[in-house]
C-alpha cells in the first residue's frame, strides 16, 4: 500500500501501514498519527516506540509471551472471545523504556539498545539521552 502523505511504499505493522519516510503512519494527508520516537533492540527483539497523537501519550505493542496460559473456559468454547494476542503500554516516554527494556533483553544477559528515531524531537531525544 502507498503512504497517503508521500506516495511511499508501507509496510504492514501493529500500529497500520507503516512509512519510513515520513516516519510513522498516516490517516489522512500530512498528519501522522503515530510518530516514531525510538526502538529498544535487543535479544528479545526489535520494539518501536511512538508517540500517539490521538491519545498525546507513548507506546509500544509486543505479542503476547508463549508461556502465557490460555484460559480452559475459552479453548474449550468458541464463545467468540480470545486472549489479545498483543499487548500495549502507553504512558510517559520514560516509562514506556522501563516497561519495554526487559522484554527486549528477553533471556540475554546484555542490555537491549536504545536507538532514537530520526522523527523524535530535540527534547525526546534528551530523554533517549542519544
Amino acid at each position: 500500500m502507498d503512504c497517503v502523505t508521500c506516495s511511499g511504499a508501507t509496510q504492514q505493522t501493529l500500529y497500520g501501514d507503516w512509512c519510513d519516510t515520513c516516519g510513522g503512519v498516516s490517516f489522512k494527508p500530512g498528519q501522522l498519527f503515530f510518530r516514531h520516537v525510538a526502538t529498544v533492540d535487543g535479544a528479545g527483539g526489535r520494539f518501536p516506540i511512538v508517540f500517539d497523537l490521538s491519545g498525546n501519550d507513548y507506546s509500544a505493542s509486543y505479542p503476547k509471551p508463549p508461556e502465557a496460559p490460555v484460559m480452559p473456559m475459552l479453548a474449550d468454547a468458541d464463545l467468540g472471545f480470545r486472549p489479545p494476542e498483543v499487548f500495549t503500554v502507553r504512558g510517559t516516554l520514560d516509562a514506556v523504556i522501563a516497561v519495554m527494556q526487559p522484554i527486549a533483553r528477553g533471556d540475554s544477559p546484555e542490555l537491549p539498545q536504545l536507538l532514537a528515531a530520526s522523527s523524535a524531537t530535540d527534547t525526546e531525544k534528551i530523554l533517549l539521552s542519544v
